[in-house]
């Protein structure tokens, strides 16, 4: 039966001292190496999923980015896997989800959705269920982040929304 530790020759008919056994000692615990002890991790967190730009034609590319924590693996659908952080150029060609998947090393899951929609879906989607006449060209797909229930506008959009619209559209 082989032993777990290597064979030591002691000196025939010697005993060890008190100081070459902590000697001893001292050699064979320095041969065992020391793990890292790591903080246990909380959760997995997207700490960002967004989309620019915000507006798009059908056709059009728009970049993916996002950023989480705690995630050993990450997938965004329709796409497939992806690293837990990063970014990626897609082709918007029809109104679709995108949905950010992440998993931690005990296998909790967390996720955030971000569509691209016309105007006409949206509608039902907002509060108050409105959007002003001609405010939003019917052609393109806007971005809504279902999460806090926000249309995300580019800056030079949302001065031509009514204030009642713009606050509707603020997130909660």
């Amino acid at each position: 039966m082989a032993s777990p530790l290597p064979r030591i020759k002691v000196w025939p008919k010697r005993a060890l001292t008190p100081v070459g056994a902590l000697l001893l000692a001292g050699t064979l615990t320095a041969c065992v190496p020391e793990h890292e002890v790591l903080p246990a991790a909380g959760p997995p967190r997207i700490i960002l999923f967004e989309a620019e730009p915000p507006v798009l034609l059908p056709g059009g590319q728009v970049t993916l980015r996002w950023q989480t924590e705690h995630a050993v693996a990450a997938e965004i659908s329709p796409i497939g896997a992806v690293a837990p952080s990063g970014a990626i150029a897609v082709t918007v060609d029809e109104p679709k989800d995108y949905v950010l998947s992440v998993r931690d090393r005990s296998g909790r899951l967390a996720t955030e959705t971000l569509e691209f929609q016309p105007p006409h879906v949206l509608m039902g989607k907002l509060p108050g269920g409105s959007l002003p006449p001609g405010g939003l060209d019917s052609r393109k797909f806007y971005l809504y982040r279902p999460r806090d229930r926000k249309l995300l506008l580019p800056p030079r959009i949302q001065p031509e929304l009514p204030q009642r619209i713009r606050h509707e559209l603020q997130p909660r």
